[in-house]
C-alpha cells in the first residue's frame, strides 16, 4: 500500500489538516457548547443533590431551598408566581427545575462551602469561572448570529454587540470544557463517596 505512495505523506497530512479545520467550525463549536452545557447541568445537578444531602440540618436545607427560589427569582422574574408555589417541604428537584446553567453554579458553589470540608472548597476555586468560561462563550454561540467568516475569523453580532470568534479561540474553548468535565467528575466522585 505505502511502496506505490510518494505523495502519501503530504495527502495524509492534508486529511488531518481538513479534519482538524472542521473541528474548529463554527457550527462544530456551537453544537459542542450547546452538548456539553446540557451535559453540565446534568452533572452540576447530581452534585447539588449530593452536597444538599450531606447537610445533616433540616434548617440548613430550608435555607438552601430559600436560596434557590431567591436565585431564580433574581434570574426569572416571569417565574415568580410558579415559585412561589413551591413548599419548603417540596422535595430538591422541584427547586433546581427554576434554575439554567448560571446560577445552579452559584448553589453549587454555596453547597461546596456549606460542606466546611477542605477537600470540597478547593473545589470551589476551581469552578468559581464557569460563567465565564463555559456559559458567556455558549450563549455567545448560541445567540449570535454570523456575520462573516473573514480570515479564518467569525464576527458574530448580536445586535450592537459583537464578537470575534477564531481558531485559537475554540481550541482554547475545547481545552475549557475538558478541564470542566474532568473537574464535575473528580467533584462528583469526592462527594457521592463522603
Amino acid at each position: 500500500y505505502y511502496a506505490n505512495r510518494k505523495d502519501l505523506h503530504e495527502r495524509l497530512n492534508n486529511v488531518i489538516d481538513t479534519t482538524i479545520k472542521k473541528t474548529f467550525d463554527l457550527n462544530q463549536m456551537r453544537g459542542l457548547f450547546l452538548s456539553c452545557v446540557a451535559d453540565f447541568d446534568h452533572t452540576i445537578d447530581e452534585l447539588i443533590t449530593h452536597a444538599f444531602n450531606r447537610l445533616t440540618s433540616e434548617d440548613k436545607q430550608n435555607e438552601i431551598k430559600l436560596a434557590i427560589k431567591d436565585i431564580a427569582l433574581s434570574h426569572h422574574i416571569e417565574s415568580q408566581k410558579k415559585l412561589e408555589s413551591i413548599s419548603h417541604g417540596e422535595h430538591l428537584d422541584k427547586f433546581l427545575t427554576m434554575l439554567t446553567s448560571d446560577p445552579k453554579q452559584t448553589v453549587l458553589q454555596r453547597l461546596l462551602q456549606e460542606a466546611d470540608d477542605l477537600e470540597l472548597n478547593s473545589f470551589c476555586v476551581r469552578i468559581i469561572n464557569y460563567t465565564a468560561d463555559i456559559i458567556q462563550p455558549r450563549n455567545k454561540l448560541a445567540h449570535y448570529m454570523k456575520k462573516e467568516l473573514n480570515n479564518g475569523k467569525y464576527i458574530l453580532v448580536s445586535k450592537d454587540k459583537q464578537e470575534i470568534f477564531d481558531e485559537m479561540l475554540f481550541q482554547g474553548l475545547r481545552h475549557k470544557l475538558l478541564e470542566y468535565r474532568d473537574t464535575f467528575n473528580q467533584l462528583l466522585n469526592n462527594v457521592s463517596i463522603k
